[in-house]
């Protein structure tokens, strides 16, 4: 079979997540100390204890997903999982190149830190937010989009659609985008109008921020989220991660390019299953499974 790997972004983290395995695999500890060191402070102690509140807050989600999506990743290469393409989904993406070997871990989780204190500062200058728009066809949540001033940011499977913009725009268009045919419509509960326009300087500044990083040519090739085509250059890679914080998430066109390719499995490595249920509405003629189920087997 033509594998795929595929990571989460954020609002795939949980209390508790990275240290279901440490029993079964007690060198989960040593990788989270480790992260702990580059953080500057325990970020294992806020995933396994919390409060929820807190994980939830950008600065800690992010850096933590890309953890256990990591801890995961070295769990799966070690139990056979060897996939021909990577992708990841909006912060995902940091894992994906990760597992492309694009950089080290360590490099990985300071350009994650880096990246979501840019991100949360864009958000306290924008009061923006985001929304799930179900049961509507790509083209009709643009146009309705673009009516009431907000933009459609994530295009994660058929029938579902983020838009984003600020907060106000959001509520006031709910009745808006129901008329147009919505079955149902979602706020979801983050802190800013990510994939947006709103993210404009913080891309800008990831940009110049990436500018004097080493990255290595892809090991393997990543699809990215902004174009859902293969990045193969190194520095093809630096603009398409500082591009993507105000572009839009084409996740549904990810998983059909790497259809196209020939994948006929893919494997999501990280919390939660978000991904699998997205691949399995993208597409019935492929095999989705998680990592964390076969190495719980």
């Amino acid at each position: 079979m033509t594998q795929a790997a595929v990571f989460p972004g954020q609002g795939s983290q949980s209390l508790g997540m990275g240290h279901e395995l440490i029993e079964q695999y007690p060198e989960i500890s040593v990788q989270l100390e480790r992260a702990d060191e580059i953080c500057g402070f325990s970020l294992s102690a806020i995933m396994k204890d919390g409060p929820k509140e807190l994980l939830d807050e950008t600065i800690n989600a992010q850096p933590a997903i890309y953890l256990v999506n990591y801890i995961l990743w070295r769990l799966a290469r070690q139990n056979d999982i060897n996939p021909d393409f990577v992708a990841g989904h909006s912060l995902g993406e940091l894992s994906a190149c990760l597992a492309a070997d694009v950089f080290s871990f360590e490099v990985g989780l300071e350009l994650v830190i880096h990246r979501a204190k840019l991100m949360s500062e864009a958000a306290a200058e924008f009061d923006g937010g985001m929304m799930a728009v179900i049961g509507l066809p790509d083209l009709k949540v643009i146009k309705t989009s673009e009516e009431v001033g907000l933009e459609a940011v994530n295009f994660n499977c058929p029938g579902q659609i983020v838009v984003a913009g600020l907060r106000k725009d959001i509520e006031d268009s709910k009745d808006v985008f129901k008329k147009a045919g919505a079955r149902k419509v979602v706020q979801l509960a983050v802190s800013g109008a990510f994939h947006s326009s709103a993210m404009a300087m913080a891309a800008r500044k990831f940009s110049e921020y990436l500018a004097d990083k080493e990255f290595q040519e892809p090991r393997i090739p990543i699809i990215s989220n902004e174009t859902a085509r293969p990045l193969l250059v190194a520095e093809d890679v630096k603009v398409a991660l500082a591009k993507q914080l105000a572009s839009p998430v084409r996740w549904r066109q990810c998983i059909e390019t790497m259809i196209e390719m020939g994948v006929d499995q893919f494997v999501e490595v990280g919390p939660g299953k978000v991904l699998t249920g997205l691949i399995k509405r993208i597409s019935t003629d492929v095999a989705v499974k998680h990592a964390f189920d076969r190495l719980c087997a």
